[in-house]
Order: structure tokens, then C-alpha cells, then sequence
């Protein structure tokens, strides 16, 4: 009864490490955080701490 929501526990833990392998701590890092702390939380944290994408220059100068 209790291998179904540790199941699914664990595959959010393993989702949020191949999002986070290209962290900090890399993918063993917050695959490890994610269990001790939970997926929500962590999941939380890298959503707010990821920078934001910087915007592709068009490749013309409104300058020239």
C-alpha cells in the first residue's frame, strides 16, 4: 500500500535532479536535497533562484 505514493515521491525527486544537473550541486546534489527536504520545496527554490534567460539581440542596430 505505501510503494505508491513513495513511488511517486521519488520519481519527483529524480524529475527535479535531470532539471537541476546543470546546477550548482549538479543532479546527485538536488536529487539528495529533494528527498531529505521534499520536491516541493526544492522544486520552489530552483524556480526562484533560476536566472532569467538573457534576450537574443535581433542583429541589427536601430543606432546605424
Amino acid at each position: 500500500m505505501q510503494l505508491v505514493p513513495i513511488s511517486i515521491y521519488l520519481l519527483l525527486c529524480l524529475v527535479l535532479a535531470v532539471v537541476g544537473r546543470r546546477s550548482r550541486i549538479g543532479a546527485f546534489g538536488v536529487f539528495l536535497c529533494s528527498v531529505i527536504f521534499t520536491p516541493l520545496l526544492v522544486g520552489l527554490v530552483f524556480a526562484l533562484l533560476r536566472p532569467f534567460p538573457k534576450k537574443a539581440s535581433s542583429g541589427s542596430s536601430a543606432d546605424s
